[in-house]
């Protein structure tokens, strides 16, 4: 029996535990829209802007830490949804973007709206698939959805030519596939816990591929247990409770300088799941780059990023949570006393950074 693609791709949507897109109609999509009605739990915000639609996508994505979809018409479209794209990318949400593309027959002569998707997007998508069969559409949409969380997470292109979703095909609906975790090795484990275990001034930094409530509930456990501070970096103040003992205070974009200061005194930075961009280190002096004027462990799941920029005293291309889980299980050891009498540099840091920062340990 065969259906078209374009109800195989919503079927494969459904499949993924899609349950809202947003978009801008667009005639070179005409026949996905038609096959949403046969979901009725598949859900399809109009919105006024491609600009728009791919915000709400990826505020989807952070909120509800799960794949945000946006489905937008060729040319113009595509053209207006590339910013939310470039912030879908250096936010490292996973966004799936479905872009209308002209008729495959008429590519290549400068068709209506025809655009090279691959070429335009380059820079800010982790992959750019075009689908060139109808049989493999469902292929396409599940390989997507596979590489927008893999690694570091970011959006994917799917382009979509128009006859190809009017086409049929005997090809089945894919589900997800298995989300691949990285671990931390076991000698990494070792040396991250023997350098946590002697830092007397450690800072944690935590970003933003800490994501859900078990994660961000077993960071909190992990800042007590090893009596660690705790800062939040730009636009990722939701990591940590600034009301919590343990919170050191926000890397904001110009940070207040006497903070930074403090911050400064560390003899040990622990970065978890965060890329260090400008903002966060205040234009990359603190961590200083390349090389950090402190020891520094690094941990983002993406072995590429770790040492991209900076030179890490310990490089860990692994899974945040998964990290903060085998600290948790083998436990702080002899935390030095140090770092159980925090007390008057938590006076310090609250009373010069005017309520950025409410304590570092107990």
């Amino acid at each position: 029996m065969s259906n078209s693609a374009a109800h195989v791709l919503a079927a494969t949507l459904n499949a993924h535990g899609v349950n809202v897109a947003y978009c801008v109609p667009g005639e070179s999509y005409l026949p996905l829209t038609d096959a949403f009605i046969d979901f009725p739990n598949l859900q399809l915000i109009v919105c006024r802007h491609e600009g728009g639609a791919g915000y709400m996508a990826v505020a989807h994505a952070r909120l509800r830490n799960q794949p945000g979809v946006c489905i937008v018409s060729r040319g113009p479209g595509a053209v207006n949804v590339a910013i939310a794209l470039h912030v879908t990318y250096h936010d490292a949400e996973p966004v799936v973007f479905l872009i209308g593309q002209a008729e495959r027959a008429g590519l290549g002569r400068m068709a209506l709206q025809e655009m090279n998707y691959a070429k335009t997007f380059s820079d800010t998508a982790k992959s750019v698939i075009e689908v060139i069969d109808a049989d493999r559409i469902a292929e396409a949409v599940a390989r997507a959805f596979h590489i927008a969380q893999s690694g570091t997470p970011g959006p994917v292109v799917v382009v979509l030519p128009e006859n190809i979703l009017y086409g049929q095909t005997a090809s089945e609906p894919m589900g997800p596939r298995a989300k691949a975790l990285t671990a931390p090795t076991p000698a990494d484990t070792a040396r991250a816990l023997d350098m946590l275990r002697h830092a007397e001034r450690p800072l944690v930094i935590a970003g933003g591929r800490l994501h859900g409530d078990a994660a961000l509930g077993d960071l909190t456990k992990f800042a007590e247990t090893f009596a660690l501070p705790v800062a939040a970096p730009q636009r990722r103040f939701h990591i940590f409770d600034s009301r919590y003992p343990n919170c050191a205070g926000r890397l904001a974009n110009r940070a207040p300088g006497e903070l930074l200061d403090i911050m400064r005194e560390s003899d040990l930075l622990l970065v978890i799941g965060e890329r260090i961009g400008p903002s966060m280190s205040q234009g990359y002096t603190f961590p200083r780059a390349p090389v950090p004027d402190q020891p520094m462990i690094h941990v983002r799941p993406d072995t590429q990023e770790v040492g991209r920029i900076y030179q890490p005293t310990l490089g860990l291309g692994c899974d945040p949570h998964k990290f903060i889980a085998a600290m948790l299980a083998a436990g702080p050891g002899n935390v030095p006393d140090a770092r159980r009498g925090l007390g008057q540099a938590a006076e310090r840091r609250a009373s010069q950074c005017d309520g950025m920062a409410v304590g570092i340990g107990q």
